[in-house]
């Protein structure tokens, strides 16, 4: 993967100010925040997607290009509903989409810089772990 192989593009943030991103689908664009980082935004509304910064571009679009792969699909309900909770909505319907919605939650509560890919599997398996305590507990009583 390159940065030639993504189109680049302008658009609007939430506040109106007009940002460059890399264009990863139809949905999202992947813009360099100031300071330092990475942020995947929604190109319709101008918000981040995760608020979650990415320590290096590629990851970002790597991450970017995993929501495009699990949650594409329903992308388009944000044309009718821009303001959905759109992972949490499908998070019934995607495979896996329970730990996936979880594990983005994570993410977006920390709002740490993701300094590798490993710290989403990280977000994960801490999801997998908390989910199986839950469980644990609740079969026990």
């Amino acid at each position: 993967m390159t940065l030639s192989d993504y189109d680049t593009i302008k658009f609007k943030d939430d506040i109106k100010q007009t940002i460059t991103g890399y264009r990863v689908g139809k949905w999202l664009a992947v813009v360099k925040r100031q300071g330092s980082g990475y942020r995947i935004y929604r190109i319709d509304v101008g918000v981040p997607v995760i608020q979650s910064i990415f320590a290096s571009i590629n990851d970002a679009i790597r991450f970017a290009e995993w929501l495009v792969d699990k949650f594409g699909q329903f992308f388009d309900i944000w044309e009718s509903y821009p303001d959905i909770d759109l992972f949490g909505i499908v998070k019934w319907t995607v495979e896996d989409g329970l730990r996936l919605f979880e594990t983005i939650k994570e993410l977006d509560k920390n709002s740490h810089k993701i300094e590798t890919l490993a710290a989403v599997n990280d977000a994960y398996d801490k999801v997998e772990d908390n989910a199986k305590q839950w469980n644990g507990r609740f079969r026990s009583n």
